[in-house]
């Protein structure tokens, strides 16, 4: 059975040790002349605006799982746990507002 895949490594395009790296643009260039650049900057907002609020839920929380089976119950389930962080974050705020007032 013949594949459908080609055979010589050197006609796939994907592979790493078919690109040239430019150093002076911080680009990867593939095999059919494509220039691949990769945005660090996303990666360190994702960082930023992300995962500390996993973080938050599953060890502050104390949420290790879900309650429920089911995609729509867990979708909900999930939903009351996003609340009532952001309830409890809400009033965090609001709390620093009213010292601030009373000072």
């Amino acid at each position: 059975m013949k594949s459908s895949f080609p055979i010589n490594i050197k006609e796939q395009v994907g592979r790493v040790e078919n690109m040239t790296y430019d150093e002076e643009l911080d680009e990867w260039i593939c095999a059919n002349q494509k220039r691949l650049t990769f945005q660090y900057e996303k990666y360190k907002q994702r960082k930023i605006d992300v995962e500390p609020v996993f973080g938050q839920i599953k060890y502050n929380r104390g949420f290790d799982r879900f309650s429920l089976r089911g995609l729509s119950k867990n979708t909900t389930d999930w939903g009351l746990i996003c609340i009532a962080h952001n309830l409890k974050k809400w009033e965090g705020h609001t709390q620093k507002k009213l010292k601030k007032c009373k000072e």
